[in-house]
C-alpha cells in the first residue's frame, strides 16, 4: 500500500451490496489486530452490517443484491460467504444460522451463557480491586 493511499482515510466496500462507507486507519488496525489478520485483509473482505443482518434473516446474496443498484456481480460460494461473515460480524446469530465461529468467540456450543453468570458491577469489581491490593 503506498503510502499516499496510507494518509487518506480509507473506504470500505462491501462485497454484496457496493455500498462504501468512511472508516479510519485505527480502526482497521485494532480489528485487524483482533481478528490475527491484516488491514489490506480487511478491506479487500467487508462485508457491511445492513447485508450481514439481511443474510441472517433468510435473504440469499442474490436477493440482496438485486436490490442494490451497481452491486457486485461475482459469485460468492458458501465457503466464501462463512469467511466473509466471520471476518465482519460479531453477532452470534450469524455464526449460528451459517454453522461458524465467529472470529469473536472461542466456541458458542462450548461456551458458557453469561445469563448464568451473576454479573458483577463496575463499583463492586472496583471494590474488590481495592480490597486485594491494601492486603497485598
Amino acid at each position: 500500500m503506498s503510502e499516499e493511499n496510507k494518509q487518506k482515510n480509507p473506504h470500505l466496500f462491501c462485497l454484496i451490496t457496493g455500498k462504501s462507507r468512511p472508516t479510519t486507519w485505527a480502526y482497521l488496525k485494532d480489528k485487524a489486530q483482533r481478528l490475527g489478520t491484516e488491514v489490506d485483509q480487511l478491506i479487500n473482505n467487508y462485508v457491511s452490517r445492513e447485508a450481514i443482518t439481511q443474510l441472517i434473516d433468510g435473504k440469499t446474496v442474490a436477493d440482496i443484491r438485486a436490490t442494490y443498484q451497481g452491486a457486485p456481480t461475482d459469485e460468492i460460494s458458501e465457503e466464501r460467504l462463512a469467511e466473509l461473515i466471520r471476518m465482519n460480524s460479531k453477532a452470534k446469530k450469524a455464526a449460528e444460522k451459517f454453522n461458524i465461529v465467529a472470529a469473536t468467540t472461542v466456541d458458542i456450543e462450548n461456551k458458557e451463557s453469561t445469563e448464568d453468570k451473576p454479573k458483577k458491577s463496575k463499583k463492586k469489581v472496583k471494590a474488590e480491586t481495592e480490597e486485594t491490593s491494601v492486603e497485598a
